[in-house]
């Protein structure tokens, strides 16, 4: 092989290498890039998500207080007649958007549950939320239990002082996600998933 040739050869192979190492090092750092962008957004939605929430569990909570102040689901209470408590807490959880409200004790029982009358007496799971709403007047959280996301409001039953405590549970789901629309300051986009065997089920908006 003539040199010029040879020479040739050399440039094309160093071309094609400056090339190949030009490629990585921009694949690389666009990589990166957009991996430190995909943080940030997420770690500022999370935030907006947050102050949402926060700003909607105000309302809920305002809602259920108004059932923790009905004179008839205090009577009941007192008197133990669990068929009114459940109907009290069914007829206004059905206005609050709960799939279930339960009445806790002051002991941390359950006395009524809208979900499954059997839990009366069980330990309610989240004594956490309890404490800080005899605290606080209110304390909200999101929980998973059995596959399903909540978002659970607790309130305490004051007459004056506290005898009881009501838990909202409300689904994590397109109709809360259209309720934090209301209180959305420009268009954002939220989904939530969860996966159930090998399916993944998922809601989805804009708000």
């Amino acid at each position: 092989m003539s040199f010029r040739n040879r020479l040739a050869l050399f440039l094309v192979a160093t071309l094609a290498i400056v090339q190949l190492l030009t490629a990585v090092v921009a694949y690389t750092y666009l990589r990166q890039s957009l991996i430190e962008r995909g943080k940030l957004e997420l770690a500022q939605e999370s935030r907006v998500f947050a102050r949402q929430l926060a700003m909607a569990s105000q309302s809920v909570a305002s809602d259920v207080q108004v059932l923790s102040l009905d004179y008839a689901l205090r009577q009941a209470i007192a008197e133990r007649d669990r068929d009114t408590e459940v109907s009290a807490l069914r007829n206004h959880g059905n206005r609050v958007g709960a799939t279930r409200m339960v009445l806790v004790g002051l002991d941390g029982t359950v006395d009524s549950d809208t979900g499954d009358a059997r839990r009366h007496g069980e330990l309610f799971s989240h004594r956490d939320l309890i404490d800080a709403a005899a605290a606080s007047d209110d304390s909200a959280a999101i929980v998973v239990e059995h596959g399903h996301i909540f978002w659970i409001v607790v309130v305490p039953v004051r007459a004056p002082v506290p005898i009881a405590f009501i838990a909202a549970f409300i689904p994590v789901d397109d109709a809360l996600l259209k309720r934090l629309l209301q209180v959305s300051d420009g268009p954002r986009s939220i989904a939530l998933a969860d996966r159930k065997s090998t399916r993944l089920n998922s809601s989805h908006i804009t708000i």
